[in-house]
């Protein structure tokens, strides 16, 4: 007689939960079934293309997933260790031998206006609101661009190349403060050609014409995107967990959630383990290993197997400044910056390479589960 596989349940549809389901599947002794609220895995690492180009970076999931994983369509609500069971909005409750929790993050957006005026880029349909929204701006229309990291100078370039009409504007600080000095420069020099104005007065209230600034200042802004950053989406679940100050799910060195028996977690809604705080960042590089490493230890699991710790370095750092240029910052394996960078053409054709490697990575795991390595250096401690 053959034995009636174990039910693995993955809560979460992007890059994390979407590895981890793929790795998962490649087991017959498991029934792997994937939740998620939509139908698609949002390509986030594109939205600012899609902001302002209006390309689609979505991916449909009935065709991305391996032929064994079964899709439930659904927002979890609860989570019981205890009684193995997940509770969806809808009032639906689905049992589970093992869970694995990748819900990713959302925008944080505490300032003041931001919610109610600022356009942000969590998902395609948000970013399709801003693309038509820049469309229908008038010649020398002011667009601000909030935020001094990755996303904000991506989407600034972006815009000033796609819409030369339009004025754009990145509010920060300090702009890209990961990256060594001649990246920096090499971005601000980017910016400059394409015309955007880098302005280091903070943003205090979004309005819906207009910020305003630390100094009491208001300026002008047809169209404002908030790129302030992600918070752990852990905060909207209940379980049996425990979630660390932001609001992330506190996991030992195995991926495994404290206080729990038989939940894992992966991607951004992990708080980074032991050992490999605070740089573990929000990101698909992490998002990826850290699903693959939590559904190998999920397994390890119901085999009866000591898990392994969660082992993991850096590489590099990449940005995009429009389609034809880039820059590529080394790193060591801790994630700080090196002198070593790759610019112009060439950083614009790595970064494409990077963001390809990540959705072709997704679908060979589908037909190749347990294909999918990543670099190892920093070792979890417990």
């Amino acid at each position: 007689m053959t034995a009636t596989p174990l039910s693995v349940l993955v809560v979460g549809g992007g890059y994390a939960g979407v590895l981890a389901a793929q790795r998962l599947a490649g087991d017959r002794t498991l029934a792997v079934t994937l939740v998620s609220d939509r139908d698609v895995l949002v390509h986030r690492v594109r939205l600012h293309e899609t902001l302002a180009r209006g390309t689609d970076a979505t991916r449909d999931l009935r065709t991305l997933l391996h032929r064994r994983i079964t899709r439930v369509l659904g927002r979890v609500a609860r989570v019981s260790d205890r009684h193995r069971t997940v509770t969806l909005t809808d009032g639906r409750t689905l049992r589970f031998d093992a869970l694995l929790v990748a819900t990713g993050s959302r925008v944080r957006s505490a300032m003041s206006g931001v919610a109610e005026n600022a356009l942000w880029l969590a998902d395609d349909r948000r970013a399709m609101e801003g693309f038509t929204r820049l469309r229908a701006l008038s010649e020398g229309a002011v667009v601000t661009v909030v935020g001094g990291g990755l996303t904000a100078v991506e989407v600034a370039a972006e815009i000033a190349e796609a819409h030369p009409r339009l004025r754009v504007v990145m509010r920060a600080k300090t702009v890209l403060a990961g990256y060594s000095a001649p990246a920096r420069r090499v971005v601000r020099e980017a910016l400059d050609v394409l015309g955007v104005t880098v302005d280091d007065r903070a943003v205090e209230a979004v309005r819906e014409d207009c910020v305003v600034l630390d100094d009491g200042r208001v300026e002008p802004s047809a169209m404002t995107v908030w790129c302030g950053g992600f918070e752990a989406r852990g905060v909207e679940l209940e379980g049996d967990w425990t979630l660390d100050d932001r609001g992330a799910i506190a996991v030992d060195g195995g991926l495994r959630a404290k206080g729990c028996a038989r939940v894992w977690v992966a991607g951004d809604v992990a708080a980074a383990p032991p050992g490999h705080e605070p740089t573990l960042r929000m990101a698909c590089a992490t998002a990826m290993p850290l699903g693959a490493h939590a559904a190998d230890n999920l397994r390890r699991a119901l085999r009866g197997d000591e898990a392994r710790p969660f082992t993991f370095a850096y590489a590099g750092q990449c940005v995009s400044l429009g389609r034809r240029r880039g820059v590529m910052q080394f790193v060591d394996a801790s994630d700080h910056p090196l002198d070593r960078v790759v610019t112009g053409r060439a950083g614009a054709l790595v970064k494409a390479a990077i963001v390809g490697y990540v959705m072709g990575s997704l679908r060979l795991e589908g037909r190749v589960p347990g294909l999918y390595r990543w670099p190892a250096g920093v070792e979890a401690t417990a």
